[in-house]
């Protein structure tokens, strides 16, 4: 077991207290947000701060790293989530050359929210945070690419807490702080009966079918035994390709057939 004080030395008679931390994606290092907005990398091998920058003036609440340890999201307590962009640190090894680029700020500057939670989905295209306090009980999502508010996922009663996304099942899943319930939000497919039938039409609401004169009449059965044997008696085309199959897809497509000759051969 080892012991790591990042803020031990230079920092100390600053006063500045270590309050979250998180691995990189290798776990070759650990990003710690500090009590006046520093971020320190410290190496796990030697236990040694390698590299620190200020991201802010106040505290860093919580730090979230995505999958692909490409993005890091900073939730500090000046109600603003920083969106940084992390070097290289796998291929890279000289720390004084890394960079920590703050690419977006989120916020909610009409009612100056509070977050609890970040998170990033799998490849880091979308973050989601929870709120803090009784007043908003509500997820906030964001495009990371253009760094906009896209949802706001509602439905709970009560304050959110940790956040966690499933990118198997589409899911997002949010616990409240005062019952304890686990919420979740799924994305909900529509289903697509045009699939089946091509001819097939949706509509908004029900309308009064006017069927046709003979659509639901009863046919004799003597007459369709007729039919039937009339159908029975007709040549089938089996040399003559189709245009469409029976989705409707074309299927004139130029591709090799094995050329069959039908006619009976006498050996």
């Amino acid at each position: 077991m080892r012991t790591i004080n990042p803020t031990k030395s230079r920092w100390c008679w600053e006063n500045i207290s270590t309050l979250c931390a998180v691995f990189n994606t290798t776990g070759d290092y650990i990003i710690a947000g500090t009590s006046k907005g520093w971020l320190n990398v410290i190496s796990t091998a030697t236990a040694r701060t390698v590299h620190s920058v200020k991201v802010t003036n106040s505290n860093v609440k919580s730090l979230s790293v995505s999958l692909n340890g490409r993005k890091l999201a900073v939730n500090s307590s000046d109600r603003i989530i920083r969106q940084i962009n992390l070097p290289d640190m796998i291929n890279n090894k000289d720390a004084s050359s890394w960079e920590f680029d703050v690419e977006y700020k989120y916020q909610d500057v009409v009612n100056r929210l509070q977050w609890n939670t970040v998170t990033f989905n799998h490849n880091s295209d979308f973050l989601v945070a929870s709120t803090f306090g009784q007043s908003s009980q509500d997820l906030y999502l964001w495009e990371t690419s253009m760094g906009s508010l896209i949802k706001i996922l509602e439905g709970s009663h009560e304050e959110l807490i940790d956040v966690k996304w499933n990118y198997n099942r589409c899911m997002i899943g949010s616990t409240g702080l005062d019952t304890g319930t686990v919420y979740l939000w799924s994305v909900q497919f529509p289903s697509k009966w045009s699939a089946l039938a091509p001819d097939f039409v949706e509509i908004e609401e029900n309308e009064e079918y006017e069927e046709k004169e003979d659509e639901f009449d009863i046919i004799d059965e003597t007459d369709l035994i007729k039919k039937r044997m009339e159908e029975e008696d007709t040549d089938i085309d089996i040399l003559q390709v189709e245009e469409t199959d029976v989705r409707g897809f074309d299927t004139q497509i130029d591709s090799f057939v094995i050329p069959i000759n039908y006619e009976t051969a006498v050996v």
